[in-house]
């Protein structure tokens, strides 16, 4: 019996599923990760993530952006013991939706005190797409003897050239929690 539950505690937890804030996942996501073989310190991830950003400007336009978001990487965890570094890099593809309703006030003359609208028109625009980005990640992840997994890091990303010209380079930090098994 003994030795059972000293097996149970040793063995491999080379796979574990997590869900994630911030980082490659954007805003929120879940993660699939695993090492390519039982003992090897290479791995791979691949995941789902999903941002929502809505903001409404001082005239009363609005602009809301959605995203599904796919990070698809690789990683290295050097080292033994429960807590460890681990490093990788990939990349997130995904779709967008923007929507954005914007209003044009024209006025008439008026007073400089108290101009009078006098007309309203209210532009929509719409647009679907592909959005992709680049990533680093560099941080400590921690499993637990019963298999909790705790990641925490900096994930550097970057968007350079791309078809819709807005490029980037941001710093997200990211946190995880999941299941090793």
């Amino acid at each position: 019996m003994n030795v059972m539950a000293q097996e149970e505690d040793e063995r491999i937890r080379d796979k574990s599923v997590s869900l994630e804030l911030l980082g490659p996942s954007v805003l929120v996501g879940a993660t699939y990760d695993a090492r390519f073989k039982p003992d090897s310190k290479w791995g791979y991830r691949a995941g789902v993530g999903y941002t929502y950003l809505s903001s409404v400007g001082c005239m009363g336009g609005t602009d809301r952006q959605y995203a599904v978001m796919m990070p698809l990487g690789v990683n290295y965890i050097p080292g033994e013991g429960k807590g460890r570094l681990e490093v990788g890099a990939g990349v997130s593809l995904g779709i967008t939706h923007d929507s954005r309703a914007g209003y044009q006030y024209d006025y008439n003359a008026g007073t400089s005190d108290a101009p009078q609208m006098i007309h309203v028109d209210v532009e929509r625009t719409s647009k679907t797409g592909f959005a992709h980005f680049f990533y680093g990640n560099i941080g400590y992840r921690h499993v637990s003897k019963n298999g909790f997994q705790f990641r925490c890091g900096i994930s550097p990303s970057f968007n350079i050239g791309s078809n819709d010209d807005f490029d980037f380079v941001v710093f997200w930090p990211y946190v995880s929690v999941g299941y090793a098994f």
